[in-house]
Protein backbone atom coordinates (compact mmCIF):
# COMPACT_ATOMS: atom_id res chain seq x y z
CA UNK A 1 0.00 0.00 0.00
CA UNK A 2 1.48 3.31 -0.99
CA UNK A 3 0.99 6.61 0.84
CA UNK A 4 -1.81 7.83 -1.44
CA UNK A 5 -3.80 4.61 -1.02
CA UNK A 6 -3.24 4.73 2.74
CA UNK A 7 -4.57 8.29 2.95
CA UNK A 8 -7.53 7.45 0.72
CA UNK A 9 -8.40 4.46 2.91
CA UNK A 10 -8.06 6.53 6.07
CA UNK A 11 -10.29 9.28 4.68
CA UNK A 12 -12.91 6.78 3.57
CA UNK A 13 -12.98 5.17 7.03
CA UNK A 14 -13.37 8.57 8.67
CA UNK A 15 -16.17 9.45 6.24
CA UNK A 16 -17.98 6.20 6.98
CA UNK A 17 -17.56 6.86 10.71
CA UNK A 18 -19.33 10.21 10.29
CA UNK A 19 -22.15 8.70 8.27
CA UNK A 20 -22.78 5.71 10.52
CA UNK A 21 -23.40 7.91 13.55
CA UNK A 22 -26.77 9.13 12.26
CA UNK A 23 -28.17 5.73 11.29
CA UNK A 24 -30.88 4.24 13.51
CA UNK A 25 -29.65 0.71 13.01
CA UNK A 26 -31.42 -0.77 16.04
CA UNK A 27 -34.75 0.48 14.68
CA UNK A 28 -33.85 -0.72 11.18
CA UNK A 29 -32.99 -4.20 12.44
CA UNK A 30 -36.17 -4.28 14.53
CA UNK A 31 -38.20 -3.41 11.42
CA UNK A 32 -36.57 -6.29 9.57
CA UNK A 33 -37.46 -8.57 12.47
CA UNK A 34 -41.08 -7.43 12.36
CA UNK A 35 -41.24 -7.87 8.58
CA UNK A 36 -39.75 -11.33 8.96
CA UNK A 37 -42.34 -12.26 11.57
CA UNK A 38 -45.40 -10.72 9.92
CA UNK A 39 -44.53 -10.87 6.23
CA UNK A 40 -45.27 -14.57 5.71
CA UNK A 41 -48.70 -14.08 7.31
CA UNK A 42 -49.71 -10.75 5.75
CA UNK A 43 -48.36 -11.22 2.22
CA UNK A 44 -46.56 -14.54 1.71
CA UNK A 45 -45.77 -13.92 -1.98
CA UNK A 46 -44.22 -10.50 -1.37
CA UNK A 47 -42.30 -11.74 1.66
CA UNK A 48 -40.96 -14.73 -0.25
CA UNK A 49 -39.86 -12.51 -3.15
CA UNK A 50 -37.94 -10.09 -0.92
CA UNK A 51 -36.87 -12.32 1.97
CA UNK A 52 -33.35 -13.14 0.77
CA UNK A 53 -32.55 -9.52 -0.05
CA UNK A 54 -33.97 -8.37 3.29
CA UNK A 55 -31.84 -10.91 5.18
CA UNK A 56 -28.73 -9.94 3.22
CA UNK A 57 -29.29 -6.26 4.03
CA UNK A 58 -29.95 -7.23 7.64
CA UNK A 59 -26.59 -9.02 7.83
CA UNK A 60 -24.87 -5.90 6.50
CA UNK A 61 -26.75 -3.73 9.01
CA UNK A 62 -25.69 -6.03 11.85
CA UNK A 63 -22.05 -5.73 10.78
CA UNK A 64 -22.43 -1.98 10.46
CA UNK A 65 -23.94 -1.87 13.95
CA UNK A 66 -20.66 -3.18 15.34
CA UNK A 67 -18.82 -0.41 13.52
CA UNK A 68 -21.32 2.12 14.88
CA UNK A 69 -20.73 0.93 18.45
CA UNK A 70 -16.96 1.29 17.98
CA UNK A 71 -17.34 4.80 16.52
CA UNK A 72 -19.62 5.90 19.35
CA UNK A 73 -17.19 4.49 21.89
CA UNK A 74 -14.30 6.41 20.38
CA UNK A 75 -16.39 9.59 20.35
CA UNK A 76 -17.18 9.17 24.04
CA UNK A 77 -13.53 8.55 24.89
CA UNK A 78 -12.51 11.67 22.99
CA UNK A 79 -14.91 13.86 25.00
CA UNK A 80 -13.79 12.62 28.41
Amino acid sequence: MDKAEYILTQNMILGMAKQVQILRLDDFLAAIGKADALGPVIDPSLWQAGEKNMHDIGRLAEALRGFQVAVNGLRQEATQ
